[in-house]
């Protein structure tokens, strides 16, 4: 059996703290948290499970280290979600829709390691 991280096409990078989220560009409501980050895909720890093959206008929110808010808008189709230990669920995603500026911002965010 292959294992997901065995799929991916590129590694993530783990978020190992809460100032980032994920939210719903229609309701400007959460999604989820965001556990892990690649520039083709996403992990969100959500309290309710996403359907699968779900497609959803999405928001990548994060603070910087001066406490500045940024967003950028993508594109988000949900690969899999599967109840979590001690409840909520984690859900995998593809990004399929984001901007040539924006995935430039993307890819530096990741190759400065989200400030982890």
């Amino acid at each position: 059996m292959t294992n997901w991280h065995e799929k991916r096409a590129e590694p993530r990078t783990a978020v190992t703290h809460d100032s980032w989220q994920v939210l719903h560009a229609e309701r400007d409501t959460p999604l989820g948290v965001l556990a892990n980050l690649s520039s083709s895909g996403l992990m969100l720890n959500t309290a309710e499970p996403l359907p699968e093959r779900t497609t959803y206008q999405a928001r990548l929110c994060w603070l910087d280290a001066n406490g500045a808010r940024h967003s950028l808008p993508l594109g988000l189709h949900v690969l899999w979600c599967n109840e979590g230990p001690g409840g909520g669920h984690w859900t995998g995603c593809e990004i399929i829709a984001i901007s040539d500026a924006d995935q430039l911002i993307l890819d530096r965010l990741l190759d400065r390691s989200l400030g982890n």
